[in-house]
């Protein structure tokens, strides 16, 4: 263990965070003679995937491997970061700046974790209503009791998602014989009766 331990030194860099303090840790703890706990052990298999060959190749061609599916991605997380306060150390850096590539280690943390995961989804999946189509607003208590069972024209398809909730992407409707536009998600709509109609 002692071996890896010391190969690792060489690979993690000095300002390499968090990884480079516990395997100094886990050296000196070696040297010292004690052995490590179980969840050492693991922490350490991890943090040798992470600085594998194939992970530094990989980090070394990131910029190169950047596309416009990773962008878009990207895009998404970062206006629903932008509000609810978490990255911001990553937020602050790309907010405006169109060429800005996060780093592999900034993409995965902000754009692949399960709540980005599921924004992403609300926002880039195919919307069950299309433009122009009838709706009728839900009866749930978080819709405003005005809007309860009325009968709606899907107008646009907004992509500022507001929540990582199953049914979140966003809609804007008009009501019928009405011309203000009410910003809506998916799970706030049900199909609207065969007989409605437009006026």
């Amino acid at each position: 263990m002692i071996e890896r331990v010391e190969r690792l030194t060489t690979r993690v860099p000095e300002n390499g965070g968090w990884d480079r303090g516990f395997i100094e840790s886990v050296k000196e703890q070696l040297e010292a003679g004690r052995t490590l706990s179980p969840r050492q052990i693991e922490t350490v298999e991890k943090i040798e995937g992470k600085f594998s060959d194939e992970a530094i190749e990989a980090a070394a061609t990131w910029a190169e491997r950047w596309d416009d599916e990773k962008q878009a991605r990207f895009n998404v997380a970062l206006k629903y970061y932008g509000r609810t306060g978490y990255y911001q150390n990553i937020v602050q850096k790309a907010w405006g700046s169109e060429k800005f590539i996060p780093s592999q280690k900034e993409y995965n943390a902000m754009a692949c974790n399960k709540y980005a995961n599921a924004v992403i989804n609300n926002a880039m999946s195919e919307a069950k209503w299309p433009l122009g189509s009838l709706v009728k607003f839900r009866t749930a208590n978080r819709i405003r009791s005005f809007y309860r069972g009325k009968i709606a024209v899907v107008v646009s398809h907004p992509t500022d998602v507001k929540t990582h909730a199953k049914g979140g992407k966003p809609y804007g409707v008009v009501l019928i014989g009405n011309s203000a536009i009410i910003q809506c998600e998916e799970r706030d709509l049900k199909n609207a009766p065969k007989k409605a109609k437009r006026s």
